[in-house]
């Protein structure tokens, strides 16, 4: 005997009016955990005697702490792997680095879809592990591209390919973003290279941008044990000898 449960408009009303209360007060939580981790950041590179909770090193979905199957829960299995050092008191100890390439869908758009040779940037994302944690993140690393010595005509042919962009941003950060939004957020850099092209605030915490006049890549890390410890990722692609377009690549580490 099958029972029919019949809801009244007032109940329907009051369900419905509850789980907008509990989305609100979810918007509402989030953007407040993010202003209070921006602040305790700057607060640190301000010299303040202050701990940088965990879940504030955060991209995205990952955080510092995640293990290999708790990222690839969510990201799936990376496109490349190779191994990585850290180093403390000038010793270099063993880490192991994750490479994933954005879009995701990359490979199989350029099958379907080849491009042009000055169409084709992919974003990477290196996370570093060490004992099983997640050490380090960085966005849009250190890369090169390596292609054929293709002599056909250049082919114009169609729209040009829509650029690709990085999913993710560091607490409004994003890739391609003025250098002095880094600077609005958490206050001015510790420290700089020669060249102006490197800057960081690791006197006081592990972050780091690279860029002269925008942010080509970001790195933050657990400790400053696992700084610069990202290695360049090289593209390798595949090119149609008849137009010269990209029809797909591999990636080829650099250690």
């Amino acid at each position: 005997m099958t029972r029919t449960i019949a809801l009244s408009w007032p109940f329907i009303l009051g369900f419905a009016l509850v789980a907008l209360f509990c989305l609100a007060i979810l918007a509402a939580t989030v953007p407040a955990q993010a202003q209070s981790c921006v602040a305790t950041i700057r607060a640190a590179v301000q010299g303040k005697s202050v701990t940088v909770p965990q879940r504030c090193w955060r991209l995205g979905p990952l955080t510092l702490g995640m293990t290999p199957s708790g990222v690839e829960a969510v990201l799936g299995p990376p496109d490349a792997t190779q191994p990585a050092q850290g180093m403390w008191q000038g010793k270099y100890f063993p880490a192991q680095q994750a490479i994933y390439v954005y879009p995701r869908e990359f490979s199989s758009q350029l099958k379907q879809h080849p491009v042009r040779p000055v169409e084709f940037h992919p974003q990477s994302l290196g996370l570093v592990y060490y004992q099983n944690r997640l050490r380090e993140i960085s966005m849009g690393g250190a890369g090169g591209t390596y292609f054929a010595r293709c002599t056909a005509p250049d082919d114009k042919s169609g729209p040009a390919s829509t650029p690709t962009t990085f999913p993710y941003s560091f607490y409004g950060i994003a890739l391609g973003a003025p250098r002095d939004k880094v600077i609005a957020t958490f206050g001015p850099f510790l420290a700089h290279n020669d060249s102006n092209d490197f800057w960081n605030y690791w006197t006081a915490v592990p972050l780091s941008v690279v860029g002269e006049d925008t942010v080509s890549s970001l790195e933050f890390a657990s400790s400053l044990a696992f700084t610069g410890t990202s290695g360049v990722v090289n593209y390798i692609a595949d090119q149609d000898p008849t137009t010269c377009r990209i029809r797909g690549f591999h990636i080829k580490t650099d250690r």
